[in-house]
């Protein structure tokens, strides 16, 4: 199938940022094949005059069948809102509500211009399969709790294993697998270690919640006289398959240990402003 957009205005990602004004784009086997002007037909044309067309953007860290549970528990902090509110309503999950909430959130990730995320949530293979009949590309974590729990390790470690093997097999291109423990308060360190073992040995994304809450960190620092970022490299999970979600109070040790290892930062403003987590991070 072809797809050609015509006489567009394209935002571009090359180096300069150029502005390719009047230009046409044509799409053959979901690969872009020309930019400039073409002049070859296509199965479908579309009319690009005062459009833009621009890559798709990508949502760094998500839930994405929480969007049924958008409204539920405002003004509360986020220790309360998930111990009060979020954990007991996603107990009641199931695959089913699971696929179909996903699906609502792609809808809206495609009516704004997302083309791909990065998700923790729980039924990645249900996610996953609604990923692939949306079209979108995803990254899909297991999300991961033990609660210190010595019984509930290996569990959570099979549910991980178990997803990716899923969406391996389903041989879709667009999306592959993570491993997401959830952060350092819900899982215990041989729970993170042995997690980012598999994402190594998958070539995936190590993605967890970090420092995204004063009390996260004082309590931290009062259990392990480290600061979260610093207990992690202390643990040896660090590296550049990682991805940090939040990260709203980090030090400018903590940021240099990030550079040093090239792990990534998934910003969420919206989020913490919801929860008024009230951490900045602490530039240099």
């Amino acid at each position: 199938m072809s797809i050609l957009v015509k006489n567009t205005t394209v935002i571009t990602q090359n180096k300069n940022r150029e502005l390719l004004k009047n230009t046409d784009v044509l799409v053959e086997n979901n690969t872009i094949s020309k930019i400039g002007n073409v002049s070859e037909k296509a199965d479908h044309t579309i009319d690009g005059k005062n459009r833009i067309l621009m890559p798709g953007l990508i949502n760094a860290h998500t839930h994405t069948a929480a969007s049924i549970l958008r409204g539920f528990g405002d003004d509360m902090n986020l220790e309360e809102w998930l111990e009060k509110s979020i954990w007991p309503a996603e107990a009641k999950l199931t695959p089913k509500y699971t696929y179909w909430a996903s699906l609502l959130s792609m809808a809206e990730m495609i009516k704004t211009g997302t083309t791909c995320f990065n998700d923790m949530y729980f039924y990645a293979d249900s996610i996953a399969k609604a990923t692939k009949e949306a079209g979108m590309r995803a990254i899909l974590g297991e999300v991961l709790f033990d609660f210190f729990k010595e019984e509930t390790k290996q569990q959570e470690l099979n549910k991980a294993k178990k997803a990716i093997d899923s969406i391996i097999a389903m041989n879709d291109l667009r999306t592959r697998a993570a491993i997401s423990p959830h952060a350092i308060y819900s899982c215990a360190p041989e729970l993170l270690v042995a997690g980012k073992k598999i994402a190594v040995k998958n070539n995936t994304i190590f993605h967890i919640h970090v420092s995204e809450t004063k009390k996260e960190v004082d309590d931290c620092v009062k259990k392990h006289k480290l600061r979260p970022i610093e207990y992690l490299e202390n643990l040896g999970v660090l590296g550049e398959n990682v991805v940090f979600a939040h990260a709203c109070y980090l030090s400018k040790n903590e940021i240099d240990i990030v550079k040093k290892h090239e792990a990534k930062i998934a910003h969420c403003p919206t989020s913490n402003m919801k929860l008024a987590t009230g951490g900045v991070i602490d530039w240099p």
